[in-house]
């Protein structure tokens, strides 16, 4: 759920985007997120958890491709990297490698 919210909103995200730096939609994005994890899930978190955990998702994934890349090999361990997929533009490196990984990790799927 959190990364599709964030997905969907690329404001959060890219730097090109012409409200990135808008603090208070940053701020109405926040108190309905944490909002809707109280309404879906019953859980109350707190804002700066929320931002937190988006930090930590975005780093791991950032050093995943990073990873990728220096051994040279096409295949990711972390169940929601192709969740990711769409910051590969500004953190993935090689675009045709981590297509590869997604179609492998798809092709995992169906097999599972």
């Amino acid at each position: 759920f959190l990364i599709d919210s964030y997905r969907r909103n690329t404001f959060l995200w890219d730097h090109r985007h012409p409200q990135f730096r808008d603090r208070s939609k940053r701020q109405h994005f926040l108190d309905w997120i944490v909002m809707e994890f109280k309404r879906r899930f019953n859980l109350s978190l707190a804002k700066d958890a929320v931002t937190r955990k988006w930090d930590n998702l975005r780093t791991v994934y950032k050093r995943e491709c990073n990873r990728m890349s220096l051994e040279n090999t096409n295949i990711s361990t972390l169940w929601y990297f192709k969740d990711l997929h769409f910051l590969n533009r500004f953190y993935g490196g090689n675009q045709k490698m981590t297509e590869a990984v997604v179609k492998v990790f798809d092709i995992y799927l169906k097999i599972i």
